[in-house]
């Protein structure tokens, strides 16, 4: 019986399979490590979603883009027929499909300045296009009710409430001195075709 021969050390080991993988033209790899793994599926993602916004900025050389003419806050109150924060007492269908009857009671009026303790508000439900805002008894909001009788009120609540108010109070001075512009007041256009910037003219 012959004695075993004494086995490679490990570094031994890593030598011959260097050496091994040199000879086969290979060097040895190197296992790439979880940032570098995470950098390039990153880069993977956005020269997918570049790709995708120049496909989907691409109109044709003729062709207008449309575009939402936005408001500044000072424009945003001068353009509101009614802030203030206030519970709502109740609400009811108004005459008008989609519009509804808001009792509120007054708490905090914002615009105008001095308002009734109790007013009725017949707006657009504000809760078709957003859930979250939908208005019931006992809930306590901030209402910007827009002069336009096709938007719907914006509604604020809880700690959201507390924040608007105080950005609302930043701006009423400069509001009592500003115009709401004529795209926002009633019949007027908020989206505008512009001509595209992509056409080389």
């Amino acid at each position: 019986m012959t004695e075993k021969e004494p086995e490679p050390e490990d570094e031994d080991l890593r030598r011959a399979v260097n050496l091994i993988g040199k000879e086969a033209g290979t060097a040895p790899r190197k296992r790439l490590s979880g940032g570098v793994i995470a950098g390039l599926l990153l880069g993977a993602v956005l020269v997918t979603f570049g790709a995708l916004i120049l496909f989907t900025a691409d109109f044709g050389g003729d062709e207008r883009q449309p575009f939402v003419q936005s408001l500044s806050e000072a424009e945003n109150i001068a353009c509101s027929e009614f802030i203030a924060v206030g519970e709502v007492v109740s609400t009811a269908p108004s005459d008008v499909a989609d519009r509804i009857v808001v009792t509120f009671a007054v708490e905090v009026p914002l615009k105008p300045a001095a308002s009734q303790a109790t007013v009725k508000l017949d707006v657009l439900d504000p809760g078709l296009s957003d859930p979250q805002s939908d208005l019931r008894a006992g809930d306590r909001v901030l209402l910007e009710v827009p002069q336009r009788e096709d938007f719907p009120p914006a509604v604020y609540r809880g700690s959201y409430l507390d924040s608007r108010v105080a950005e609302i109070e930043r701006y009423l001075d400069e509001a009592s001195d500003t115009e709401c512009p004529p795209y926002f007041q009633e019949g007027g256009e908020t989206v505008e075709m512009e001509e595209n910037s992509n056409d080389g003219a």
